[in-house]
């Protein structure tokens, strides 16, 4: 499929061929909990490749530009080959250098609709590998 003023770029966020400082915003939705779990997606074992993918963002994203990011949260942990869960502690971590300006979480209810939640009830969700809470944040970088 090809779009107008739009093209389909394909590699390894972890190191990218963009100069620094090149883009205004980046978005990674329920992608980061990936990178570096072997076993799906034909990714290669890296403990480490959520960080290194933020800091390539970081990179690459200009000074007060803006990343949306969304991860599983709750109860921090890794459900090989799935996904991680992160925590508030490894959130702060993670975006460690960005300033998060905002940050929302969100749970599913019986009927798997999702609505929105504090923190505090978000992180004691004992998350399995197809449920989760999640965080959504706005970050900038200053």
């Amino acid at each position: 499929i090809e779009f107008a003023n739009f093209k389909f770029i394909k590699e390894d966020v972890r190191k990218t061929h963009f100069p620094d400082n090149y883009f205004d915003a980046v978005v990674a939705v329920s992608t980061l909990e990936h990178i570096g779990l072997s076993g799906r997606y034909g990714m290669d074992e890296d403990p480490a490749g959520d960080k290194k993918a933020v800091d390539e963002m970081k990179r690459i994203l200009k000074s007060n530009g803006i990343i949306l990011l969304t991860v599983p949260f709750g109860k921090a942990k890794i459900i090989k080959p799935y996904h991680r869960i992160y925590d508030g502690v490894l959130i702060r971590q993670l975006v460690k250098g960005l300033e998060i300006e905002k940050d929302e979480y969100c749970m599913q209810d019986s009927r798997n609709d999702w609505y929105k939640c504090f923190k505090e009830e978000a992180e004691r969700v004992e998350a399995r590998s197809d449920r989760s809470a999640l965080c959504l944040l706005k970050m900038v970088k200053k």
